[in-house]
């Protein structure tokens, strides 16, 4: 029965930060005053300029698998080149890290006052921008308060040994924190929730700096999921903007496995709190994979159509 209260609290914390999440993203949207779509025609052939939106959209989305799903139909019709796709996907890589950074403070009881200012802002306030403003109170004040519900929940989990010898696990083994990441990615359909929620146990103890990286990187891969379903049935330059995004995701994780407890060591450097440095470790996974990948995205191109060649070829043989 305590375990099941443990996950039910868990579980309630997970659902409101997904949809306060959701109710922040519909705002800042709002807010932008631009059609997110329109920013995105507007990525060039020049990295700079496509990540940089792509860290944008992906900010204002506060997901960037929205980003990508969006990226999928510009293809789609043709607007944009699978080229500026990628520029972009490298850009919404970086994006999604602002949520770990911004959840990894630990606020206590803030997050009363902002609900309270927020929500009679947005019920009194006759101006636009004010009822704006306030509704980003309420919905930032209810991220924290799902942030804590998490952390509560998480804390008598420290008083089970199996439980805290299979987090460990993740640390030790991490291709089995990477892959139960990546579970609960596809489940939620959310990178921001798995990592929000690793950062939460990370505040009671129960997970530590080597499972959590594990569970991050996991999260990575899980994400892709839904664009891979969505692609299915699109053009072939759409289909390989949904693969792009799954092979950068596989090739950081490629990239940072053999070094994991090298990084680990190094991000225990950037911190003292554990929650922070969780959420340093996720910014400097993307952003180096982003950092590393923008020079040779002519490479991973050539090989999206390689792989597409082939899957014809295979298909025509059948």
């Amino acid at each position: 029965m305590d375990v099941l209260f443990i996950l039910t609290q868990i579980g309630g914390g997970l659902v409101l930060f997904l949809f306060s999440i959701r109710m922040l993203s519909n705002t800042l949207k709002k807010i932008s005053s631009i059609h997110l779509k329109t920013i995105l025609q507007k990525a060039t052939a020049n990295p700079v300029k496509g990540a940089c939106m792509g860290t944008m959209v992906t900010f204002i989305v506060q997901s960037s698998s929205i980003t990508v799903l969006l990226l999928l139909g510009l293809v789609n019709a043709g607007i944009m080149n699978l080229r500026q796709a990628v520029y972009v996907i490298l850009g919404s890589e970086i994006g999604t890290t602002i949520t770990a950074q911004i959840v990894a403070f630990k606020v206590k009881i803030i997050f009363y006052p902002f609900m309270i200012a927020g929500f009679a802002m947005s019920l009194l306030c006759t101006k636009e921008k004010l009822k704006h403003t306030g509704e980003i109170l309420l919905f930032m004040g209810m991220i924290f308060l799902a942030m804590k519900i998490m952390a509560d929940g998480s804390r008598p989990l420290r008083d089970f040994p199996q439980v805290l010898d299979i987090i460990t696990n993740f640390g030790v083994y991490p291709a089995m924190g990477i892959l139960i990441g990546a579970t609960i990615t596809a489940i939620t359909n959310s990178s921001s929730a798995t990592t929000s929620l690793v950062i939460a146990m990370s505040m009671e103890g129960v997970i530590g700096l080597q499972s959590g990286i594990a569970l991050i990187i996991g999260a990575n891969i899980g994400t892709c999921v839904l664009e891979l379903i969505a692609a299915v049935g699109t053009s072939t330059a759409a289909k390989r903007t949904g693969v792009a995004q799954f092979i950068i995701n596989i090739f950081g994780a490629l990239l940072f496995y053999p070094f994991l407890d090298l990084f680990a060591e190094m991000i225990s450097l950037t911190a003292t709190d554990m929650p922070r440095l969780i959420a340093n470790a996720h910014s400097v996974f993307n952003v180096t994979v982003s950092l590393v990948l923008m020079p040779f995205v002519g490479v991973l191109i050539f090989f999206l159509k390689i792989l597409g060649v082939c899957r014809s070829s295979i298909s025509q043989k059948r």
